[in-house]
């Protein structure tokens, strides 16, 4: 039997909460061991609000994320923090050479999560951004069912996530000097799906977006384009509900992981004269409580963190760090057509934080 896989949660936010919820279902054996805020009051408050779902395991908490990463029991960091502060404290927690499992967006630029992956090559630690999306099964399903030739060639991806924020009692994802807006709250998803259907980077990509007064985008639709006439369209908002399904035609049918494609329990493959429809569950117990919906679905990502680790690996060959990376590479050329200055410009006084600016881990 596997090693249990000791977890220290940085962050106390509302993805965190889930995080450990779902660490109660995982196949393999795991619990949190530590929690770290910038305040002790709120790790603690965290901790005891999280006890029942980590079966009353002691937590040790901390009033810094310096004393958590050099606790000696955790094995793994899961960094859940705002969207501006990822790449610093993922290498705060390499530089006391933790294996981190990062939230996405992984970093406001492809140059920062150059850094943040070069430092965990050199002194061989694990680090995978947390896309949880292609440990669904049916997202697994999909994408095999589309390398096996199911819908024949792949040539157009239509896809969008999108929601009708409450900006009052939500004003974070308007905020620039968190990491707000569409772009980095959904459109990850959204670049990452297509560059897995079209197992590649786009060639060339067009977009337009609505920018709020604060200076995030409230609205991002952009035309992927792959070669050979291959395309995805993507739309995603923070302002509006839309649509979120994912439809990829093919020469011989159409796949559909409908809403929301991130974390799907339908997915619908038509060809000629055939329709087949294949269901799941999240795992669990369905009456916990999530944040965000299906959040259950944190499990699997966490199940495969655990086969990484006890194989010795030191990236995810499913997320891996050329997929982050590439990924970062289309957000970022997206962000400068729609004139999105995100705070790792510098152009944002208040942050004081900036991802690139962290300092590399001793040997």
């Amino acid at each position: 039997m596997a090693r249990e896989l000791r977890w220290g949660i940085l962050g106390t936010g509302r993805i965190c909460q889930d995080f450990v919820t779902a660490l109660r279902y995982t196949r393999k054996p795991a619990r949190v061991v530590a929690v770290g805020s910038r305040s002790l009051q709120k790790a603690a408050r965290f901790a005891e609000a999280n006890a029942e779902k980590n079966d009353g395991a002691d937590v040790r908490c901390y009033g810094s994320y310096d004393e958590l990463v050099q606790d000696e029991r955790v094995d793994v960091i899961y960094v859940g923090t705002p969207n501006t502060e990822h790449v610093i404290h993922t290498l705060k927690a390499l530089q006391h050479h933790k294996p981190v499992v990062c939230e996405k967006t992984f970093a406001l630029s492809a140059d920062s999560a150059d850094k943040a992956i070069a430092v965990a090559v050199k002194h061989r630690l694990f680090l995978m951004e947390a896309n949880w999306m292609p440990f669904w099964p049916l997202v697994a399903k999909a994408l095999e069912l589309l390398r096996a030739g199911a819908i024949g060639e792949p040539q157009m991806l239509l896809a969008g996530l999108g929601f009708a924020n409450d900006h009052e009692s939500n004003p974070g994802l308007l905020s620039a000097d968190v990491g707000g807006g569409s772009l980095l709250a959904c459109g990850i998803y959204l670049v990452s799906l297509s560059h897995m259907v079209f197992n590649g980077v786009p060639t060339s990509i067009a977009a337009q977006g609505t920018l709020a007064e604060t200076g995030v985008d409230l609205t991002t639709a952009a035309l992927l384009q792959y070669g050979a006439g291959r395309q995805a369209v993507l739309t995603t908002s923070i302002d509006n509900s839309i649509p979120c399904d994912a439809t990829i035609f093919g020469t011989k049918g159409s796949l559909t992981l409908h809403a929301m494609f991130v974390c799907p329990l339908k997915l619908t493959v038509k060809t000629a004269g055939c329709e087949q429809v294949f269901e799941d569950t999240p795992p669990g117990d369905a009456s916990a409580h999530y944040n965000f919906p299906n959040s259950a679905g944190l499990a699997h990502e966490a199940d495969h963190v655990a086969q990484c680790l006890q194989e010795g690996l030191l990236e995810s060959p499913v997320v891996p760090h050329s997929h982050t990376l590439e990924c970062a590479r289309t957000l970022d050329e997206i962000a400068r057509q729609i004139g999105l200055e995100l705070p790792s410009d510098g152009r944002h006084k208040k942050r004081k934080l900036h991802d690139a600016q962290a300092s590399e881990p001793e040997a």
